[in-house]
């Protein structure tokens, strides 16, 4: 017959003083652990992730192909981005998708990078255009405003 610990926190008795074994599912180490009541979303995935994936794709093709709607597409995909990064606290971690935020940022960065790259190569060719070689600084800035201009 045994009998039971009357301190059933006793360290010294492996079966915590009651005859059974001691639970390790709780304690320090699953401080971290999410439990079901703790406010997350569990029952879908945070697509506004996938948004910025996409959006961030979108801005760079429209970069290359029409600059003006690579713009508009780039802000929208940066804020977009933003958002889902803020609200990704919200969910569980097996519903978050933090990269795809991650790589629509890149996107929308390698984007603007094509926008940086075309407005310098659009300044280097009209700043030697064969017109608008001769003159001082705002004559030559005259110059290029009338290429610019021209249908």
């Amino acid at each position: 017959m045994t009998t039971q610990n009357p301190n059933p926190n006793d360290p010294s008795d492996p079966q915590g003083g009651n005859g059974e074994l001691p639970n390790y599912d709780t304690g320090a180490a699953f401080a971290m652990t999410p439990e079901p009541g703790d406010g997350l979303i569990r029952d879908k995935k945070n697509y506004l992730e996938i948004t910025a994936l996409v959006f961030g794709v979108l801005a760079i093709i429209s970069m290359i192909f029409d600059p003006r709607s690579g713009i508009i597409l780039t802000l929208v995909c940066i804020i977009v981005a933003i958002i889902a990064l803020i609200q990704r606290k919200k969910y569980a971690p097996e519903n978050r998708r933090t990269w795809f935020s991650i790589v629509g940022l890149a996107c929308a960065v390698t984007s603007l990078a094509i926008l940086v790259f075309y407005l310098v190569n659009i300044y280097l060719l009209l700043e030697k255009h064969p017109e608008c070689q001769q003159g001082t600084s705002s004559e030559k800035a005259k110059c290029i405003q009338k290429v610019v201009k021209r249908p």
